[in-house]
C-alpha cells in the first residue's frame, strides 16, 4: 500500500491514509501466491443503519477502491468511471470480512476490475464490476 507521501488521493474516504478517525481505512495488499489485493475490514458501530446492519452505500464504498489497487492504482492514478454492484447479505457492525480486489483488463488507460466482499467462512456479501481510467501524465 502506498505510504501518505505517494498516494494520489490521501484523502479518499475509503483508502485514504489521511482519513484514518473517519474513513474506512481499507489498506489492501498483495499477498505471496494471489495475483489481486485483499484486506480484513471491521465495520465500526458508526456505519449501521437503523436495522442495526452496515449500510448499502458503505458497502458499495467498501468495494470501490479494492478494484483500484488491484490494477496498479498506486503506480497509475485513476478515477472510478463507472461501478456496478449488488449486495447480497448485509453484515453487521463489528464482523470481521474479508475485502478482494482483481483486475478483468487493461485496453490503453482504460482498466476492469472486479472486487467482492466476504465474511471470514466465505459467503459473499456483495462484488462488483468497475471500469477505472488512467489519469493522463502531464507533457514533460
Amino acid at each position: 500500500f502506498p505510504p501518505v507521501e505517494t498516494h494520489a488521493f490521501p484523502r479518499c474516504y475509503v483508502c485514504g491514509p489521511e482519513r484514518t478517525d473517519d474513513g474506512l481505512c481499507l489498506f489492501t495488499g498483495k499477498p505471496n501466491g494471489y495475483d489481486g489485493v485483499t484486506d480484513v475490514w471491521t465495520p465500526d458501530e458508526s456505519l449501521a443503519g437503523e436495522d442495526g446492519l452496515v449500510r448499502p452505500e458503505i458497502l458499495w464504498a467498501a468495494l470501490d477502491c479494492p478494484g483500484a489497487f488491484a490494477i496498479g492504482f498506486q503506480d497509475n492514478p485513476m478515477v472510478l468511471a463507472r461501478i456496478t454492484a449488488q449486495v447480497h447479505a448485509r453484515p453487521a457492525p463489528g464482523d470481521d470480512l474479508i475485502v478482494a480486489g482483481w483486475s478483468l483488463y487493461d485496453d490503453g488507460r482504460k482498466h476492469g476490475a472486479a472486487t467482492a466482499l466476504f465474511t471470514r467462512d466465505g459467503q459473499l456479501l456483495a462484488q462488483s464490476e468497475q471500469l477505472w481510467i488512467e489519469l493522463k501524465r502531464p507533457a514533460a
